[in-house]
């Protein structure tokens, strides 16, 4: 029963870590305390003999955000050539000079478009490359992150703005209806922390009753029952709580 329970959570964990993992991971990452340091210790724990390549993986995703971020920055190059009208129409030599014009113009246009995506885009991982390595921050429980980041803006520009919108994201949430309720914690400490035989005695219960109302019950006419009293108040050594029962 516990293992099948535990199978269970196992199961719906792993489905929100499929997801989540790589938002914590860039996170780690555009933290200089950690930076690829932290994902190259625990992934051999994690991935075994892949973790090279995860590592690789989560490098190379930081490097296409890191594009789109390039891409952002680019402003609108004007056509002039577009917008040319020939004088004279009747002039056929001017119309070709003007088609030949017109057509070299756009070529113009895409190298020029080519040439700035592809330094902007260099120019974003050159500075996630010089961030990543540089040493690492020594860890200080009083480190604040967004403090540094807003202080290397010069250094790091297109990376500041990166870390800025990726350490935004909130790692947990709750349902709304938990943070606006006005009754109070669902949990109390008879609910959270609960002796080990008590919560033996209500899986067992609830397994009983399940299989009764299913038909399937196996349980002889003459078993023992037994009477909770009361909640007794909570062990002093383990913050857990035994209930009074008697046969």
């Amino acid at each position: 029963m516990i293992s099948m329970i535990a199978e269970s959570m196992l199961a719906k964990f792993n489905s929100y870590w499929a997801n989540v993992n790589v938002v914590m991971d860039v996170a780690a990452i555009l933290d200089p305390r950690y930076k690829m340091k932290l994902l190259e210790f625990y992934y051999p724990n994690i991935y075994g003999n892949n973790s090279d390549l995860e590592v690789e993986k989560i490098k190379n995703l930081c490097y296409d955000l890191l594009d789109e971020y390039g891409d952002s920055d680019e402003s609108p190059v004007d056509d002039e050539g577009s917008s040319y009208m020939p004088t004279s129409t009747s002039n056929q030599v001017a119309q070709m000079k003007f088609r030949l014009s017109g057509a070299m113009s756009s070529f113009d246009l895409f190298v020029n478009n080519s040439s700035n995506s592809s330094k902007k885009h260099g120019s974003a991982r050159m500075e996630f490359n010089h961030f990543i390595d540089e040493g690492v921050l020594n860890r200080s429980e009083n480190f604040d992150i967004l403090a540094w980041w807003k202080s290397n803006d010069l250094e790091y520009p297109t990376l500041q703005r990166f870390a800025r919108d990726n350490l935004a994201f909130p790692i947990t949430t709750i349902a709304s209806e938990s943070a606006f309720s006005t009754s109070g914690s669902l949990l109390s400490p008879h609910r959270s922390k609960l002796h080990p035989k008590t919560i033996e005695a209500m899986m067992c219960a609830q397994n009983w009753l399940w299989s009764e109302i299913n038909g399937s019950s196996t349980l002889s006419g003459d078993c023992t029952l037994q009477s909770i009293l009361d909640d007794g108040e909570p062990n002093e050594e383990d913050g857990s709580c035994v209930a009074t029962i008697e046969d």
